[in-house]
Order: C-alpha cells, then sequence, then structure tokens
C-alpha cells in the first residue's frame, strides 16, 4: 500500500511561529511577567515523512531582583503560599522549587483559574479554567545574576472536564500568576 504525502507550503509551516510571535508581543497589556522562551524543533529525518515538523516551546517567566540568591531561596516559599500553593525543593536540583495542586475548580485562593489559566472554553461558552477540574504545577528556579537574582517560573496546567467527556486539555498561562508571584517575592524581600 502506498502512501501520499502532500507538502505543506512554505508559508503555511511558518504561520504558527508568527502567530506565536504576535501573540507574545500583544497580550494582557502590564499584566503579565517578561518571558523567555526556548523553541525546540524537530524535524524528520525520513524520506517518506518529509515537510514534518514537531516545535516545543519552553516558556518562562522570568523576574530580577537585586536580592540575593539565598534570600529570594528562603522567600520564595512565603511568596508561592500567598498565592495558595505549597510544595518543595525539588529532589536533586539546585534551588528549584516545585509547588501544585492536584485537584482544583474555579478558584485559586479566591481569584478565578481564568485569571491565571487560558483552558479553552465549553459548549456554553463559560471558560475552561473556571469549570472544569484542574491540575496545576509551578516550578520556580533561583539563580545568581550579577549582583542579584534572577526567578524563572513556569506554569503548567491541565484540565480535566467534570463530566469527563473531552479528555484532558493542556492549558495555557496568561502570565498573570507568574507576574504576581514576583510582586508577592518583592514585598517579602522589602518587608521580611
Amino acid at each position: 500500500m502506498r502512501r501520499f504525502v502532500t507538502p505543506v507550503p512554505r508559508l503555511l509551516r511558518a504561520l504558527p511561529a508568527l502567530a506565536l510571535a504576535a501573540c507574545a508581543s500583544g497580550g494582557a497589556s502590564g499584566s503579565a511577567a517578561p518571558v523567555e522562551t526556548t523553541r525546540t524543533v524537530i524535524t524528520s529525518a525520513s524520506p517518506t515523512t518529509s515537510d514534518i515538523e514537531l516545535v516545543k516551546d519552553t516558556r518562562l517567566a522570568v523576574h530580577r531582583t537585586t536580592a540575593s540568591p539565598d534570600k529570594v531561596w528562603a522567600t520564595l516559599p512565603a511568596a508561592l503560599a500567598d498565592l495558595g500553593l505549597s510544595g518543595g525543593p525539588q529532589t536533586g536540583q539546585t534551588r528549584t522549587y516545585l509547588a501544585s495542586v492536584s485537584s482544583i475548580r474555579r478558584q485559586l485562593n479566591k481569584v478565578p483559574l481564568s485569571r491565571y489559566l487560558e483552558c479553552g472554553t465549553t459548549p456554553s461558552g463559560a471558560s475552561g479554567a473556571d469549570t472544569h477540574l484542574i491540575r496545576l504545577q509551578v516550578t520556580s528556579i533561583v539563580e545568581p545574576e550579577g549582583q542579584g537574582s534572577r526567578v524563572r517560573t513556569q506554569l503548567l496546567a491541565r484540565a480535566t472536564s467534570i463530566e469527563g467527556s473531552a479528555g484532558i486539555i493542556d492549558c495555557s498561562t496568561t502570565g498573570v500568576l507568574e507576574a504576581r508571584l514576583g510582586e508577592l517575592l518583592e514585598a517579602r524581600l522589602r518587608n521580611p
């Protein structure tokens, strides 16, 4: 049996990258944290499956501070707790803190989840972040930078419909939680 592969025009292959660039520059004005993006492109080496690309973007919100890494590391758990998150250091990783919530619905510490996450919409038009069961993970890495520190934070979330009919949905971050974490961290660093 012979398979036919329709080549994808170059313009169509470039559209996702253009859309990503437009989204990165747009966003919610002033409410999202600065972001570092690492792009990994995997292309097919097989001659029978040419023109297939898998693109993985790793987005990390960045917060810079003049405080030492030790001071930031000591303050980070309290700032995460202010958001309603708890966790602990990641085993085997230097100054990497993992906070997670295995099952949450509608709000995180009295803030609607739709403020932090994009999880699609329900057939009735409601935000999936506010109606689905959410599994949330926040990873923060504290690193020295110049005379101060840099905190890189990644938010990962998955939503599951209460009825269980939609399967698992990968949510994307709005950047607001990461920006709020930076604000809370600075407030606690100024007033321990």
